[in-house]
């Protein structure tokens, strides 16, 4: 009979220091790439569903905005993924600052086109398709790296990565840009299988979207969806903890035919 009035005490002891400590929220989550697009809307998301979101990117201007927008319990971090050493220190100071972290969505990626703050120098062709490969590829890692870290370390989370439709097969517009998407989900899936092997209780979620209007989408673009449309159906695989989702979901059968179609065809049409 004594023990029932000491478990409530107790009970009530740690949902105040919860809240307390941790703030309204018992969930909390973090978007690498947060300043448009995609993971702006899916901060936005993960808001609206009760977690204490973290919001990061290299344009501080536009993290603040969104934080005005979102307003309680979120935490900015200027972080340039591509500074490899310096992302991941400062990744690791949010996570201090949140104290305990769930979630973390790299979404920072680099399409290909030339952004008006980033000297390409003399060979742009190049320096374009380096910078693909420094975000995309090497970036990635360096933010997957110090994620799984922490997570091995807490015993439990949930890392998601948004590649691409195209990095089922490579495309003639842009092949560093499919080549480094395509490295992410082999990435990702060679993770979840360490991780399956080990016994360590971690899921990954490979997100591939198909066409979003984040960038100016060429003439050649079909089925393009907004980042609004997008974002929560990304939060639905998260929420189901899915391995591959494709976004939005007819891009499913996209890429079965990419799978399935003998190269002169694919070659012929320079891709779909």
């Amino acid at each position: 009979m004594v023990r029932k009035p000491i478990f409530l005490i107790s009970f009530f002891l740690f949902v105040l220091f919860s809240n307390s400590f941790y703030g309204k929220s018992s969930k909390s989550a973090i978007v690498i790439g947060a300043s448009s697009g995609i993971g702006r809307e899916l901060a936005k998301v993960l808001s609206m569903e009760g977690y204490a979101v973290g919001i990061a990117s290299r344009k501080l201007d536009k993290l603040n905005s969104l934080a005005d927008e979102i307003g309680e319990e979120v935490f900015v971090k200027q972080i340039d993924i591509s500074k490899f050493d310096d992302a991941r220190e400062r990744l690791n100071e949010l996570i201090g600052q949140m104290v305990k972290v769930d979630l973390i969505v790299i979404n920072a990626g680099f399409f290909g086109q030339e952004e008006p703050d980033v000297s390409y120098g003399k060979d742009p062709l190049w320096a374009v398709e380096k910078r693909t490969i420094d975000v995309n590829v090497s970036g990635f890692v360096a933010m997957a790296n110090s994620v799984m870290a922490y997570f091995k370390e807490v015993g439990h989370g949930h890392l998601v990565g948004v590649s691409s439709v195209d990095a089922v097969r490579g495309i003639c517009v842009n092949p560093s840009y499919s080549g480094s998407k395509a490295f992410i989900s082999n990435y990702m899936q060679g993770l979840r299988s360490q991780l399956d092997q080990a016994g360590i209780d971690i899921s990954i979620t490979d997100i591939r979207p198909g066409y979003v209007s984040t960038y100016e989408p060429g003439p050649e673009a079909y089925w393009v969806a907004t980042a609004q449309e997008v974002a929560p159906q990304i939060y639905d695989a998260i929420a189901k903890k899915k391995k591959v989702a494709y976004v939005t979901k007819r891009w499913q059968l996209i890429a079965w035919l990419l799978m399935i179609a003998p190269d002169f065809v694919y070659d012929s049409l320079g891709g779909f």
